[in-house]
């Protein structure tokens, strides 16, 4: 097929782009893209707007097979390497890590995307980093490499969402020199007990004040963060999710208090209220927040 396509050829490119734009969908959160992998191939002044949209939202290790991820970033790098300037488009990066991309925290060609990628960051750009460990109890070898390597250069100066499930002994750097962290999510989560000598030094003034937290069977790593690493003060949204309201009313009320000038809207979900007297205490605790909106429920 020939690079130009004679009906569309007397448009302006002003024109062909709002025709592009027009085939986007924004009343999903996630639009379908599909036809704009169509549009970049028709013409040539089809290509530039269309591959703005196709790339908009980017996905990296959104597969479980180790092989895949590998496939997946090598493809994504051979593309920035035909156009570096695809990194520009990226506006919300998506990184959903488990055990079978763990290698990536060291390898040069993913870093390698993540340095074209953070280079020139547009602003408002979302980057959204998920860990999932699976049943096992899954930990990073090194922490350190992780820290130095890919978390420190690539991750806190620009992640905007945090989801971590089943891992264990995490980095409190991770937590801790987030300052443009929103979302906040915690299942089945520990910390390093004690800071290694080697750990990267904390710096509090980087400290997140998210605006969204969820959290689940986290035990003292709810108090240790609260306590030390993340800034709850600005806290609009809570949610709470377990098997026995008792284990976590602690944690609950050290984050209500936290919050209690910010919060708009509590939800939490419970098996049991193990014991009559916690009624009085959830009672007091969200009266502290008259006009805000409460959602809850115990099974």
């Amino acid at each position: 097929m020939s690079s130009s396509f004679a009906p569309f050829s007397h448009l302006s490119q002003e024109v062909v782009d709002q025709i592009i734009d027009s085939l986007l969908d924004t009343r999903e959160s996630e639009p379908e893209i599909s036809h704009f992998y169509a549009c970049a191939l028709v013409c040539r002044s089809f290509r530039h707007r269309s591959q703005k949209h196709i790339f908009h939202l980017t996905r990296v290790f959104h597969t479980s097979s180790a092989t895949s991820c590998k496939d997946r970033v090598d493809s994504f790098h051979a593309i920035l390497k035909d156009n570096p300037r695809i990194a520009s488009y990226v506006r919300r990066l998506r990184l959903n890590m488990s055990s079978a991309s763990e290698w990536m925290v060291d390898d040069p060609v993913f870093l390698q995307i993540m340095k074209l990628i953070t280079r020139i960051l547009p602003v408002g750009m979302q980057f959204e980093l998920s860990i999932f460990g699976g049943w096992a109890k899954f930990q990073f070898m090194s922490n350190r490499t992780f820290e130095t390597c890919f978390v420190k250069p690539f991750v806190t100066p620009f992640i905007t969402s945090l989801d971590l499930e089943n891992v264990f002994n995490i980095p409190v750097s991770l937590f801790a020199h987030c300052p443009h962290l929103v979302e906040l999510k915690l299942i089945n989560v520990t910390v390093e007990a004690v800071r290694p000598p080697h750990a990267i030094d904390i710096d509090h003034s980087l400290r997140p004040r998210p605006l969204e937290f969820e959290f689940r069977y986290c035990g003292d790593t709810i108090q240790i963060l609260a306590e030390t690493y993340v800034d709850f003060s600005h806290l609009q949204h809570l949610s709470v999710y377990g098997h026995y309201i008792s284990s976590e009313l602690d944690n609950i009320n050290r984050i209500l208090a936290a919050s209690s000038r910010s919060l708009e809207r509590l939800e939490f979900a419970f098996g049991t209220l193990r014991a009559p007297k916690y009624h009085s205490n959830i009672s007091l605790s969200l009266l502290e927040f008259p006009n805000r909106r409460i959602g809850g429920q115990t099974f």
